[in-house]
């Protein structure tokens, strides 16, 4: 909830993007940015979709998932799934948002 985060790279990137990240707060939106344009810093440049992501319904320790339509949607409801790792809550959303 407050702003800035933790990587002064990633933050001036960001932060020119969009300034509330560094003016207000660091919200979901700055984490999706920081997703996009940190690629170093968020897993390593992987990205929704990318098949070395590993999969979307079994938890794993780097962010994203390999259904890249799946893998966006999650993201924007909990952008820690797309800049920290997959983790059983993202699989749970996985589970309710993305199956038929």
């Amino acid at each position: 909830p407050s702003p800035f985060c933790s990587d002064e790279n990633c933050c001036e990137t960001v932060c020119s993007l969009d300034g509330f990240c560094c003016d207000i707060a660091w919200d979901i939106t700055c984490a999706l940015l920081a997703s996009e344009n940190c690629d170093e810093l968020c897993g390593g440049g992987l990205s929704c979709g990318d098949p070395s992501a590993g999969p979307c319904d079994k938890p794993h320790p780097e962010p994203y998932c390999a259904d890249a339509e799946c893998c966006e949607f999650v993201c924007l409801l909990d952008a820690t799934c797309c800049s920290v790792a997959w983790d059983e809550f993202c699989v749970g959303l996985a589970d309710a948002v993305c199956s038929p």
